[in-house]
């Protein structure tokens, strides 16, 4: 890694290398869960922030089980796949005189 830059090893700061592994792995995703769960739980023990966030998964859970019955069946295809479909409706279909 280069360093360069007003922070740079001329006055006394020095690039370190950031090790990505810290982000990934089991441990970052129960250390994530156990945060969220805290903050549920602290907001679900406030009396202000109760009822929001019980109507907020309400919500969530309804939003979910509407796509998962209904929701996917009606999906917009990406320009990608519509066109992969349009060309094996026409390499299907014979052709028209």
């Amino acid at each position: 890694m280069e360093d360069v830059g007003p922070d740079s090893a001329e006055n006394g700061h020095v690039l370190q290398e950031f090790d990505t592994r810290l982000l990934h792995g089991d441990t970052a995703r129960v250390a994530a869960i156990m945060s969220f769960g805290g903050s549920v739980r602290n907001q679900l023990q406030d009396p202000n922030f109760s009822k929001g966030v019980l109507w907020v998964i309400v919500w969530c859970v309804a939003a979910s089980a509407y796509f998962a019955l209904h929701g996917h069946h009606r999906l917009t295809l990406r320009p990608e796949e519509f066109a992969l479909q349009q060309q094996e409706i026409l390499i299907l279909e014979p052709a028209r005189s």
